[in-house]
């Protein structure tokens, strides 16, 4: 599954987002395969990501609100509170942003 946030930030003609060029739709099946082809054992893994914080990002940094004062107080109430609970959601679901992996090679001689 592609990056939501890259999927959202289309939207958003004036910024860009680091990342876009570097993910592809399917990283976790691709790891996944390349463990099964070179004989690895996952040792350990790590999904987490900053997607959530970058589209807080794009919403200020994109914003034409009238009041800004107001546009800025509903979205730290009602969006930047949540960005760990919702990025959470992305990482357990290994659809976030980035993966840290370490392998070892199985029958290793």
């Amino acid at each position: 599954m592609p990056r939501i946030i890259i999927k959202c930030s289309k939207s958003y003609n004036n910024i860009y987002n680091l990342k876009k060029n570097f993910y592809t739709n399917n990283t976790k099946d691709l790891l996944y395969k390349m463990v099964k082809r070179y004989n690895l054992k996952i040792i350990s893994e790590w999904w987490f990501g900053t997607d959530f914080a970058d589209m807080n990002r794009s919403l200020l940094v994109s914003n034409n609100a009238i009041n800004k004062k107001n546009y800025l107080k509903d979205l730290h109430s009602k969006f930047y509170n949540f960005i760990d609970e919702l990025q959470s959601v992305l990482d357990k679901n290994k659809i976030c942003s980035e993966v840290h992996m370490v392998f070892e090679k199985k029958n290793y001689e």
